[in-house]
């Protein structure tokens, strides 16, 4: 998710399930700056409303059962 445009284009809020610190946990290369950090450092006059963990018990799943993790992460495979 990228925070940053979702401010600057203007959105009323930010929604989202899976965090950056369970991505982390499950092997996904993040950068580890929160949503509201994001949001909070803006100096535009309106910000987005965050709202984390929706579904996340749905979302988190996706990214630990993935197979997909070493094709997102190059580093992580050998053979690259």
């Amino acid at each position: 998710m990228c925070a940053a445009a979702s401010v600057l284009s203007g959105v009323r809020a930010i929604i989202f399930g899976t965090s950056i610190e369970t991505l982390i946990q499950c092997g996904w290369f993040q950068i580890r700056i929160s949503a509201s950090d994001v949001v909070a450092a803006s100096t535009r006059p309106t910000r987005p409303s965050v709202y984390s963990g929706f579904l996340s018990h749905k979302t988190d799943l996706l990214y630990r059962n993935s197979e997909n993790r070493r094709a997102m992460n190059p580093w992580t495979d050998p053979s690259h």
